[in-house]
């Protein structure tokens, strides 16, 4: 019985694999909310060590020649963790029209490409 289960998920599985999604039948309002979601995520992950590059660049000849490690221990101990998030919200803020806009041309040109090298026979 749990082999016939298993074996009912795994078509499941495969027909939706085999699903066309295209531009014209996806919810772009939910398409968008969620890949704004993810893509702030992704940069809030990556922030600390841009604000280490960036502490370490801006500094003297003191800072500049620390590991990475070591100034961002420094950033929390000076700072806590309002420091190593620092001029976060501006950044995200700042990107999202670009985030909403590459992925809104990746999608149209994902699609446009699509129908041109079907005509082709591609």
């Amino acid at each position: 019985m749990a082999v016939a289960e298993a074996e009912a998920t795994t078509a499941t599985e495969l027909a939706l694999a085999d699903t066309d999604i295209n531009w014209g039948r996806l919810d772009k309002t939910r398409f968008h909310i969620i890949g704004a979601i993810l893509f702030t995520a992704q940069s809030a992950l990556l922030h600390p060590t841009a604000v280490v590059k960036t502490r370490m660049q801006v500094a003297g000849s003191g800072l500049s020649h620390m590991r990475g490690f070591t100034v961002f221990r420094q950033i929390l101990r000076t700072d806590g963790i309002p420091g190593v998030f620092r001029g976060f919200g501006t950044s995200a803020i700042g990107s999202l029209p670009g985030r909403v806009l590459a992925l809104t041309s990746l999608e149209v040109s994902k699609d446009l490409m699509l129908k041109y090298t079907e005509a082709f026979g591609w």
